[in-house]
């Protein structure tokens, strides 16, 4: 199972797209970092937040997002 880890800028409605994407693949979305290694271990997970990509990074098998939103849009929202 994937592991997927996603940023985003304020604005963005990146807890959006993380949340409709765990749903689309059937994987917990995680907010906190705390329980990452024992979720992970299970299968998958999409984990959100601003230390995730970062802290990820070096897994090979980890996909790292930032989701961005252009500054109109994000004024907007």
């Amino acid at each position: 199972m994937p592991i997927i880890a996603i940023t985003r800028e304020m604005g963005s409605l990146g807890k959006g797209v993380a949340r409709g994407l765990g749903e689309e693949l059937g994987l917990p979305v995680i907010a906190p970092l705390a329980d990452i290694y024992a979720i992970a271990s299970k299968g998958g997970a999409i984990i959100r937040g601003w230390g995730a990509t970062h802290l990820l990074r070096e897994i090979p098998h980890v996909v790292s997002v930032c989701v961005c939103a252009p500054w109109t849009f994000a004024a907007s929202a």
